[in-house]
């Protein structure tokens, strides 16, 4: 067997033993599955405070509502539905809160968390696909030709 096969049966086992009521098999997976679930969050809000905070609220999420699992998929499928649910609800949370915060004057340089919650992206310039001058990748291209 190869070690992702290894860890695929260690987590299903956990996830059968946690939803079972067992606190320690609990424990043990959501300290293995911490890494995962923050590379997920972090794929989805740029900022490492909110994926953070999504994080969060996903690891709460999988240790309350663990029991709910019946095993009739993957365990993986699951936690990245959970995963994946709390990034977007932290996603619409940020940017419901930047909608509804009064500005009194305009701020001297962008926040670059709300920043790419409003624009949708990241905060980073090259990382949008029009790139950092507004061209697309093929009008690079082709100004590089």
């Amino acid at each position: 067997m190869t070690y992702q096969a290894d860890e695929s049966d260690r987590l299903e086992a956990l996830a059968a033993r946690a939803a079972a009521g067992d606190t320690d098999a609990i424990n043990e997976l959501l300290a293995l599955i911490e890494p995962r679930v923050m590379r997920l969050c972090s794929r989805m809000l740029p900022c490492k405070q909110d994926a953070e905070e999504a994080c969060q609220d996903a690891l709460l999420r999988v240790a309350t509502k663990i029991d709910t699992f019946r095993g009739g998929s993957k365990f993986t499928t699951w936690l990245y539905t959970v995963a994946g649910n709390s990034a977007r609800s932290t996603y619409r949370s940020l940017k419901r809160r930047s909608v509804e915060q009064p500005v009194d004057e305009m701020p001297t340089h962008a926040d670059p968390r709300t920043t790419s919650v409003i624009a949708g992206n990241d905060h980073e310039p090259d990382a949008s696909p029009r790139g950092p001058h507004g061209l697309g990748r093929k009008q690079r291209a082709f100004q590089e030709v």
